[in-house]
């Protein structure tokens, strides 16, 4: 399975994008080779952090409805495309206080206000559409939450 997690910031919470780069592929790396059914093949988490500034709440992101798509083509850095198969996407966006503690905080706080968004999100896979039979939501779920733990206890 391949599993990634995407980051749409601010500037000052893109000093922390370093860490969610390393949760995302120690995610990745946890999951990889591992089978929860044909109905998923990629997984994507978008993390959106971000300070609302009051008057500009419209330009605020919203969190988007999970997304499933059979084949979805996505562009590489390096020029060309990919065509992923079996594609399910959704968001975690923090609120005004996890977002505080996220910048704000020690290395070990903002992990812990990462795992926290990241296991609250995982409530998405339950708006998954009955036509994706094939996939064990509650073994990805354990799976996802075991690992994100550990690198949680393990800082």
């Amino acid at each position: 399975m391949h599993c990634g997690i995407s980051i749409e910031t601010d500037a000052e919470a893109d000093r922390r994008s370093q860490l969610v780069q390393q949760v995302s592929d120690s995610l990745a790396g946890h999951l990889v080779g591992q089978d929860f059914g044909g109905g998923v093949r990629s997984l994507f988490i978008g993390f959106i952090c971000e300070r609302v500034v009051p008057g500009f709440e419209s330009f605020a992101r919203e969190v988007r409805s999970p997304q499933y798509e059979r084949v979805q083509r996505v562009e590489l850095i390096g020029g060309g495309f990919r065509d992923l198969q079996n594609t399910f996407t959704f968001d975690a966006k923090l609120d005004e206080d996890q977002y505080e503690r996220f910048v704000g905080g020690t290395e070990q706080e903002a992990l812990g206000v990462l795992v926290h968004a990241l296991l609250e999100s995982l409530v998405a896979l339950d708006q998954m559409p009955e036509e994706v039979t094939d996939f064990d939501r509650d073994a990805f779920r354990s799976a996802v939450a075991a690992h994100l733990r550990s690198l949680e206890e393990g800082c």
